[in-house]
């Protein structure tokens, strides 16, 4: 019998064709979860559906490109949430056999801790989860027009989470990333149509304008942040001397004098702590800045260097720039910008340690960055390449006030090919500063980038939310959970919390930033 992979292939290529109509094939409708003796290999369950596709990504980092392509998020019958390996072979042996290699694989990169097992399971007992699309075509450029409009007329609800994926050969998507059930996404994309439908904008297209499509984890191209930014280039309101965050020293006591929000802070992860989002091993580390006062407002463990993860890419990338601006033949091209694209949109190691190599290595990366930007990095040590196919990668280190100082450079344009760097910070639409943020309104720009290993959790980015004035209030957040060992819990059960803590901290400084700064949204 055909595989699902195949008659979605195949399906596909009949759409571009026009072999089909349209309305006959929508991916999410392709087959059904029958049982009909096919063979996936599952991986952990987590009842946070953020963390779980967090947890996807790592373990497709470590399995390799092959093998990422197909990984799934699904939901079991129990109600968690699991990644599968939708591989759809007829064979069990060969389904134990790749989950137990893959299992030794993922032991190695420290996602599994010893006694945690791939299984094979068979192809039933679960749903898929289902997003709603409006157009797939060859122009990316039309496609980032239709982002906007729809936007704009189904509300920031949707926009937060609207992307255009790369669907291959050339194709690509506007996806409203639901991730919900297909009852209810259907039902959603029915009401999507209607509205789009109304308006003036979509009135003469015809067809569906919304339709149901399963979550296959396709890359994403383009999101809000980015599509915004290279149509409307960012402005800031005030841009205080670089003195007030690049150099070396927190503030005087009286910058904060009048501020509470490390109180808050600090009392917020207490009392994290207390329910255990927190472990006794666990360190955490906040800065915020807010750009249109010049305040630090936040830093706590600010100074202590801690591991990296993938937090280290913007890092890598501002030395290759720093290269391409004192070497006359070394050249930001198509092969350098879509490694660096890969290395901080998609977080690919193959494409980092490729950027690493063109600089020189990671001793030349770490010289750059303390010769040439030493008022930025006084806690950075970038010691290794990351590993592949692990990614697990722990030696490299800096601080939280190490990204602080990077951003305000980074934002004031006081960095080779500032403006790159934020493109390229604003192509992920993933980060735990935002993304399952709810207080956080999808009009928010974001440009950001998260670390991810089994024993550091870290997201630090720049977000410019817009006030109800129209103005745009920009301000930076750096959150890390790190710890010394992998006990005592899972790389699943640690990514579910400390994201929880994280998105709880981002959420809440957004909420005092609203109370007693800004007139924000």
């Amino acid at each position: 019998m055909p595989t699902r992979r195949k008659v979605l292939k195949d399906g596909l290529a009949a759409l571009i064709t026009g072999a089909v109509a349209p309305s006959l094939f929508l991916p999410g409708q392709a087959f059904a979860q029958d049982g009909s003796g096919l063979w996936d290999v599952a991986y952990i369950a987590l009842r946070d559906l953020d963390a779980t596709f967090a947890v996807r990504d790592a373990i497709g980092n470590v399995l390799g490109p092959d093998v990422k392509r197909d990984l799934r998020v699904v939901q079991r019958d129990s109600g968690l949430f699991q990644v599968i390996y939708d591989r759809d072979g007829e064979d069990k042996v060969r389904a134990d056999t790749v989950a137990r290699s893959h299992t030794r694989s993922l032991i190695t990169a420290d996602v599994y801790n010893q006694g945690d097992s791939a299984e094979a399971i068979r192809d039933e007992g679960y749903s898929s989860l289902y997003n709603v699309s409006y157009g797939v075509g060859k122009n990316l450029e039309a496609l980032k027009n239709d982002m906007q409009d729809v936007r704009h007329v189904l509300g920031e609800g949707v926009g937060k989470n609207l992307v255009i994926e790369d669907r291959g050969e050339g194709l690509f998507a506007l996806v409203y990333r639901r991730r919900g059930s297909e009852e209810e996404t259907k039902a959603a994309a029915t009401r999507h149509h209607s509205e789009l439908k109304k308006s003036s904008k979509f009135s003469r297209r015809k067809g569906e304008l919304a339709s149901f499509t399963r979550e296959n984890g396709y890359d994403v191209v383009a999101g809000e942040t980015s599509v915004f930014t290279e149509r409307a280039p960012v402005v800031n309101n005030i841009q205080p001397s670089i003195g007030q965050v690049v150099e070396a020293e927190r503030p005087t006591p009286s910058r904060l004098i009048d501020s509470d929000l490390e109180r808050v802070i600090e009392a917020q992860v207490k009392r994290d702590r207390q329910r255990g989002r927190i472990k006794s091993n666990d360190r955490t580390a906040w800065v915020v800045f807010d750009y249109t006062t010049g305040e630090l407002l936040l830093d706590i463990n600010g100074d202590v260097p801690m591991q990296c993860a993938s937090m280290v890419k913007p890092f890598v990338a501002l030395a290759f720039f720093d290269k391409v601006k004192r070497e006359k033949n070394f050249n930001y091209g198509p092969v350098s910008k879509g490694k660096m694209e890969r290395m901080l949109r998609n977080s690919d190691n193959y494409a980092t340690n490729w950027v690493i190599d063109q600089v020189g290595g990671a001793a030349a990366v770490n010289k750059i960055l303390h010769q040439r930007y030493s008022n930025i990095f006084h806690d950075t040590s970038i010691v290794e390449k990351i590993p592949v196919p692990n990614g697990a990668t722990y030696r490299n280190k800096a601080s939280a006030r190490d990204y602080s100082r990077f951003l305000y450079a980074m934002w004031n344009d006081n960095l080779p090919s500032s403006k790159e760097l934020r493109r390229l910070m604003s192509l992920s639409n993933y980060g735990r500063v935002y993304q399952g943020v709810p207080d956080i309104p999808s009009s928010t720009l974001v440009f950001n980038k998260t670390g991810s290993t089994g024993k550091c959790i870290g997201d630090f980015g720049i977000l410019s939310p817009k006030g109800t004035d129209g103005k745009r209030y920009p301000y930076h957040f750096i959150g890390i959970v790190d710890r010394d060992s992998k006990s005592p819990d899972s790389y699943g059960s640690f990514t579910q919390r400390a994201e929880k803590v994280i998105r709880g901290v981002s959420g809440t400084v957004y909420n005092w930033l609203q109370e007693h700064r800004h007139p924000l949204k």
